[in-house]
């Protein structure tokens, strides 16, 4: 007699192709939805940080504003000569700044006192104002230290590299 249908041990076999195809893409998937993720909050993060920067740059045209970068605590903010904020932004936990590899300092920290004066970048030095070319920094991700995006100050005008 000739059976009509497929054995249990058949059944079980074509469930366990698929059941393990399915933890394969699922893992690949969960991968490429992850990277977007990241790819698409470090682009925000640095257009935010540009945002401070420009809103810094134009401000500049009434005064002294100073910017200043928080590497450890992850924050970005420019105050003017009294000390009043004039923009923030705090990056999200999973991010985090850098200086440059390029820079010798870390540029705007507390102890570096940078600002912008008249839309030009200027360092603080002594009784004058000493303006500066370019400064340069990082925007890091906590997942992947291979997404970064580097914001560049040039002649004041800040600009993302590394899209």
């Amino acid at each position: 007699m000739k059976n009509k249908g497929f054995a249990l041990i058949e059944i079980l076999i074509a469930l366990t192709i698929l059941a393990l195809l399915a933890a394969i893409s699922y893992t690949a998937l969960y991968t490429s939805m992850k990277k977007i993720e990241i790819e698409s909050t470090i682009s925000n993060v640095a257009y935010s940080s540009i945002n401070v920067l420009n809103k810094t740059r134009v401000e500049s045209v009434k005064g002294e504003n100073y910017l200043t970068i928080d590497y450890e605590k992850g924050r970005l903010f420019s105050s003017e000569e009294n000390g009043e904020i004039i923009a923030s932004y705090q990056l999200p936990n999973d991010y985090h700044l850098e200086s440059s590899p390029t820079s010798s300092i870390e540029p705007f920290s507390s102890t570096n006192k940078k600002g912008y004066y008249l839309n030009y970048l200027v360092n603080e030095n002594s009784n004058s104002l000493t303006i500066n070319t370019s400064f340069s920094f990082l925007v890091v991700s906590e997942y992947d230290d291979n997404v970064i995006r580097e914001i560049i100050v040039d002649n004041g005008l800040p600009y993302v590299v590394g899209e």
